[in-house]
Formats: C-alpha cells, sequence, structure tokens
C-alpha cells in the first residue's frame, strides 16, 4: 500500500511542512540543486532553480497567509511512485482546502517529484507543480 512508501513518507513531510508553514522542514527535504516549477498564488507557473528561490518563494507566500489569516489544508491523493537504486520518482495530486475569515476555497494541482538518494539520504531534486483547472 502507498501509505507505506518511504517517498510517500517524505511527500507527506513536505505536504504538512506547507501547511504548518515551516521553512525549516521544507530546508531539510531538497537539495541544494532543486528545481522545482511550482504555481502561484494565480494559479501561474514560477520556476525556482536553487534551493535558496525556493525557500524565499515560499517564505513569501507563508507572509501572505499570515496577513490575510489564510489558513489551508493539505490531502494527498491518488499517489503513485518508482524507486530505483538513486533515483525515486512520486506522483499524486494534492487537495487543498483554503480558509479565510470569509471564504472556503478548494484547490487540486498535479504534483511530480523526483527524489534522489545521497550519502543514505532522500531528498527532492526536481519538484512540479501544476493546478488542475475546474
Amino acid at each position: 500500500m502507498y501509505q507505506e512508501s518511504p517517498f510517500h513518507y517524505l511527500a507527506r513531510h513536505w505536504v504538512e511542512a506547507c501547511d504548518r508553514m515551516d521553512r525549516s522542514g521544507l530546508e531539510t527535504l531538497a537539495w541544494d540543486n532543486v528545481t522545482v516549477l511550482e504555481t502561484d498564488e494565480e494559479g501561474e507557473p514560477v520556476l525556482l532553480d536553487t534551493k535558496a528561490a525556493l525557500l524565499s518563494f515560499m517564505q513569501d507566500g507563508f507572509r501572505v497567509r499570515q496577513m490575510i489569516g489564510k489558513r489551508w489544508r493539505t490531502e494527498i491523493e491518488d499517489y503513485q511512485d518508482v524507486q530505483t537504486s538513486e533515483l525515486s520518482y512520486s506522483s499524486f495530486r494534492l487537495v487543498r482546502q483554503v480558509d479565510t475569515l470569509d471564504l472556503r476555497e478548494k484547490f487540486q494541482y498535479a504534483v511530480t517529484v523526483v527524489w534522489q538518494l545521497s550519502n543514505h539520504e532522500w531528498r527532492a531534486t526536481r519538484w512540479h507543480v501544476t493546478r488542475l483547472r475546474d
């Protein structure tokens, strides 16, 4: 079952760090050479080609969430992964419920992660997020 996969655990840890606005949690899950194609607040793609750029993007998003009182809860659905000796590929759908003071919205994203093994430790080396339109 996918919940037993170490990569499902890593993906879950990443999602929970985003939900908690935990920068240090994200930092431990990405290699310095990580490349991320993320989605901004308007659903537009943003290329982040270093770990520093990723952490800055996430920190900016955390600040906006705090200012407007935005909270969210995220679930992983349709999880799949394939593992080799030094790389793993995960794909899944994120379902994020976003609550503000007067609004509740639900967003869905297709996510692909490439995990790389180095020094007996798995971390994200590529991360791609696409917002799914209704």
